[in-house]
């Protein structure tokens, strides 16, 4: 699959999503990508004390990042407002000896579009590698 496939599909999925209601928040399902066919992640979005959205991201069953291809050596999250450009980077994700990883984070969006990626670095300004994971909160 090209890179810019890869990227339509990352858009067309993160709009395609389930939302649950779960303890003052939801739960939203993420989707994985062709590559990835057996991570799994879900997206949990609550409102915090003071307007934003507290926004946890848990995978797993997922794979080495050097797996993917041997230059990558981290996941990133990305965040952006829903259906905008540009994206954000919210940090990197730790694979633990279960192959999961987890990460929290806060945003201000309303709503807003997610994504993993497997990445050569995990300070890059932009999504470079193979999307994981695609998801988002409507």
């Amino acid at each position: 699959m090209s890179k810019a496939a890869g990227w339509a599909v990352v858009l067309a999925l993160g709009l395609g999503l389930t939302a649950s209601g779960c303890g003052g928040g939801k739960t939203y399902a993420m989707r994985p990508l062709e590559r990835t066919s057996g991570a799994e992640g879900k997206l949990k979005v609550k409102d915090s004390d003071n307007g934003n959205k507290v926004v946890s991201v848990e995978m797993e069953h997922l794979a080495q990042p050097s797996a993917i291809n041997g230059s990558y050596n981290t996941y990133v999250l990305w965040l952006r407002p829903a259906r905008q450009k540009e994206w954000k980077n919210m940090g990197a994700l730790r694979i633990d000896s279960d192959r999961k990883a987890k990460l929290e984070t806060v945003t201000p969006f309303e709503s807003f579009d997610v994504m993993v990626t497997a990445e050569a670095e995990a300070t890059g300004d932009e999504p470079k590698g193979v999307p994981v994971l695609s998801g988002g909160a409507q």
